[in-house]
């Protein structure tokens, strides 16, 4: 079956409201003829006198009222309560489906911090092995990188915990995740631990390249 033309429907809607007697009855002003007109009579104007003319010319405009919206029918109704109902279904299942899809996110999310804090700890130690054993260290490049996306993803935990925050408390409107709240909070949590973490070996590994040292670097 084709797709229904929404505007026609939309016309057929509009034209069940108002009979075809009442459009014309009230339609726009200077749109039509006046009864003299369409009878096919004249105006006489010689027959006015002239106080008569002052009196209706000192007349207040009529304004014309729009007639009363019909009810709705009871099909109408029922079909009202239909759309609402399957709008209310539609946003629900949207918002599950988005917080189905936020916690393997934020799972992910977790994954990423961990090798962030692997990979960290693994240039911390090449820089030490290399100066512990006089070995010469030819770019500092990929060391210099590890503090860059650190700070990238230290900041993106935290707005991730005070986004979180926010909505769980209310602060940021209705929370409507509730179902997965619990697993929430608890991968929110551990970015936590990961940032603090982070964070510590982020400033030891800078400390590493900005610093002049002497001696062995334990």
């Amino acid at each position: 079956m084709a797709n229904p033309d929404w505007e026609l429907v939309a016309v057929c809607s509009f034209l069940d409201e108002l009979s075809l007697d009442e459009i014309i009855e009230y339609g726009p002003a200077g749109g039509g003829l006046d009864d003299d007109e369409m009878t096919g009579g004249s105006s006489v104007t010689g027959a006015t006198s002239d106080e008569a003319s002052d009196s209706e010319d000192l007349q207040a405009p009529r304004t014309k009222k729009r007639p009363a919206k019909k009810p709705k029918t009871e099909f109408q109704r029922q079909l009202q309560q239909v759309y609402d109902r399957k709008s209310r279904e539609n946003r629900q299942a949207r918002l599950n489906a988005m917080g189905e899809a936020l916690v393997p996110m934020l799972d992910e999310f977790v994954r990423l911090a961990q090798f962030r804090l692997v990979r960290t700890q693994r240039e911390l130690h090449v820089l030490c092995l290399a100066k512990k054993n006089g070995a010469f260290v030819p770019t500092l490049d990929t060391a210099l990188r590890q503090v860059e996306l650190n700070r990238g993803a230290i900041a993106c935990i935290q707005a991730t915990a005070e986004d979180w925050n926010e909505r769980k408390n209310g602060v940021s409107g209705k929370c409507f995740l509730k179902p997965q709240a619990a697993d929430i909070q608890e991968l929110v949590d551990t970015l936590g631990a990961l940032e603090a973490q982070l964070s510590v070996v982020t400033s030891e590994l800078r400390w590493r390249l900005e610093a002049t040292t002497t001696g062995v670097w334990v």
